[in-house]
């Protein structure tokens, strides 16, 4: 599970931020307990989902792509060769900023332990690393070192981590090494982060995945349940399909039909082989007389023939269903689009429930949609905003962090009416002498 994550210098996070999925939990709180469900340190509780509003370029896609960063750099540091560039993006909008160093740092609840990993990098080397761990189920819960590295130096009490700082080159992570030599701890963390951890930001390429995992399942004849669960899962969202199928079909470049996207036809041009192989989505759909009788079956092409919100929901169907079945986080940027606001609010509430997500998957997501902004879906802790602050740089913050002449927002307030009313800050300030000039001009176009 995710507890925190922290960013600095990266994108438009210029100065440190940090996000938690921590539940500000007490005596006193009553705001949907569903929502919320213990951690394996019992002095805690963590939330099942948390939501980032905010307005254009105010820093909410930057935010899943710090994470994306943080998580994929995790798998992959040692991909590169040695004199390979780090691919960090600082912080432009100052020059200085181009010169100094991205920290990134998550805590994360694996197995019955809480450890707390990051790093800090430049372009060409990992300055900073470090890993720490609360074994939870010990009586006395104290933060304890496992290691911390210093560009080649290295502090650690286990000689495991000591004998693998030599094989680590300057641009890759310690951690990264060590699961590759089946470090049991190092093996552990990276293994939970490949599994348990999803982000989602292009569907198309989701799309492709998704197709391609329910392709193999189809074919191997195994686990035919989870193809059953997608369906069900796109029946419950209202959406008309009774079955699909995938078929593997080989297309050759002098046979493409003419309603191929051109984008797709170049990209085919463009490959050495003369024909290219791709998964197609079949689906079936009922088909009826005109007596409105059943008179039988018709099929669709999900890509050309299916709306793009029922692509995105089978898209995201496999880690939907994945995480809810075996816990796990899930972040997404831009949940609503091309969502009906009642399937947000339907996706939303499988994570919220106990019922449905009694493995305490997490969800987190970013959105303009104002419809679920209100205290019988989310508590305080769970709403946060990105906000332009000084020289663009983004600033996160929760409704409960919140204060406006020093009161804190009442958890039975209107929260969307509220918000967009400017009171907590984190939407667009349109420029009204812009609209009077438009309006002034509009002969110019006719």
């Amino acid at each position: 599970m995710l507890i925190q994550f922290t960013v600095s210098n990266f994108l438009s996070f210029k100065d440190e931020q940090t996000f938690s999925m921590v539940a500000n939990t007490g005596e006193k709180d009553t705001e949907l307990l569903d929502n919320v469900f213990r951690s394996v340190d019992d002095r805690m509780s963590l939330l099942r989902s948390s939501v980032v509003y905010g307005a254009n370029a105010s820093g909410k896609s930057n935010f899943v792509k710090a994470l994306s960063f943080y998580l994929g750099f995790i798998l992959a540091s040692t991909q590169s060769i040695e004199q390979q560039a780090i691919a960090t993006r600082p912080y432009k909008l100052e020059t200085h900023y181009s010169e100094k160093s991205t920290k990134l740092e998550a805590v994360l609840e694996v197995g019955d332990c809480i450890y707390r990993y990051g790093y800090e990098l430049t372009h060409s080397e990992v300055l900073r690393e470090w890993l720490y761990v609360i074994e939870a189920k010990k009586q006395r819960k104290r933060e304890k070192l496992i290691f911390e590295r210093t560009r080649a130096e290295l502090a650690a009490k286990d000689s495991g981590w000591k004998k693998l700082m030599v094989v680590t080159k300057k641009n890759s992570l310690l951690l990264t090494v060590a699961a590759q030599f089946n470090l049991t701890t190092a093996k552990k963390i990276v293994n939970y982060i490949a599994a348990k951890i999803m982000v989602v930001s292009d569907v198309q390429a989701l799309f492709s995945s998704t197709t391609e995992y329910l392709y193999a399942i189809q074919e191997n004849g195994t686990n035919l349940g989870i193809i059953d669960d997608v369906c069900k899962l796109l029946q419950a969202a209202d959406i008309a399909i009774d079955g699909f199928k995938i078929i593997s079909r080989d297309i050759k470049k002098n046979e493409l039909p003419e309603h191929v996207p051109a984008a797709f036809a170049n990209f085919l041009s463009a490959l050495p082989s003369e024909s290219y192989n791709f998964k197609q989505v079949v689906t079936t759909h009922k088909q009826y007389d005109s007596d409105g009788k059943i008179a039988g079956m018709v099929n669709f092409d999900m890509a050309s023939e299916e709306s793009i919100g029922t692509v995105k929901l089978f898209s995201m169907s496999i880690p939907l269903l994945m995480l809810l079945r075996n816990g796990g986080t899930l972040i997404i940027d831009e949940l609503e689009s091309s969502l009906h606001p009642l399937l947000v609010r339907y996706i939303t509430g499988l994570f919220n429930s106990s019922l449905t997500n009694p493995h305490n998957a997490q969800l987190i997501f970013t959105t303009h949609y104002d419809g679920i902004l209100n205290n019988g879906m989310f508590r305080r802790d769970q709403i946060w905003f990105a906000e332009k602050g000084d020289r663009g740089a983004t600033e996160l913050y929760s409704l409960l962090e919140f204060r406006q002449n020093k009161t804190a927002v009442r958890k039975d307030a209107s929260y969307d009416r509220d918000y967009l009313a400017g009171r907590y800050g984190a939407i667009p300030l349109v420029s009204e002498n812009y609209l009077t000039e438009l309006h002034s001009q509009v002969e110019k176009y006719g």
